[in-house]
């Protein structure tokens, strides 16, 4: 079994500055992959699924893509709490988490986890603790996948639901 967190950062699309790094890396895996004996087991997790090479999404390389869509708003209010939680312990139920959920509709987990720490490195800068205010700056600021990418996503969110792999 092997476990790719992010596989989009490791293996990207085609990068010209890389001197070809990208592509000798992502057609190294494709083929250890393919030359085991033994099934192998692979485990992986994208942001981006946009980011990687075609060659990975062929069909063949993986028997099984799921898609786990966006949160909505009350996956939205765990994620606000699990995050500021951890910054400010037994304090984050003083951040209005249910107007945050609401105004990060379309919003990942890591585009919120995103906003809040530059909501908190803007009022540290300003040496001041953060507030509500702040995250919701933060969000209005972020241009996040769904709202750049809405034909991108719907093609993904398709794709994902159909069980389907694309071919390349």
């Amino acid at each position: 079994m092997l476990w790719i967190d992010k596989i989009d950062k490791v293996f990207t699309k085609k990068n010209n500055s890389d001197n070809g790094t990208t592509q000798r890396i992502t057609n190294m895996f494709l083929t250890w992959v393919s030359d085991k004996q033994k099934e192998v087991f692979i485990v992986a997790t994208a942001n981006k699924i946009n980011n990687l090479p075609t060659e990975m999404l062929r069909k063949g390389q993986f028997d099984e893509i799921f898609f786990v869509d966006l949160p909505d708003f009350k996956h939205r209010i765990e994620i606000f709490q699990i995050h500021l939680k951890n910054l400010r312990p037994l304090k984050w139920n003083r951040y209005n988490i249910y107007y945050l959920s609401k105004v990060s509709n379309g919003f990942s987990g890591a585009e919120i986890e995103e906003a809040i720490s530059d909501a908190m490195y803007n009022s540290l800068y300003e040496n001041r603790e953060f507030t509500t205010s702040d995250i919701k700056n933060s969000i209005s600021k972020t241009v996040n996948f769904s709202r750049s990418n809405k034909i991108s996503l719907s093609k993904v969110r398709l794709w994902g639901y159909s069980g389907k792999i694309r071919a390349g």
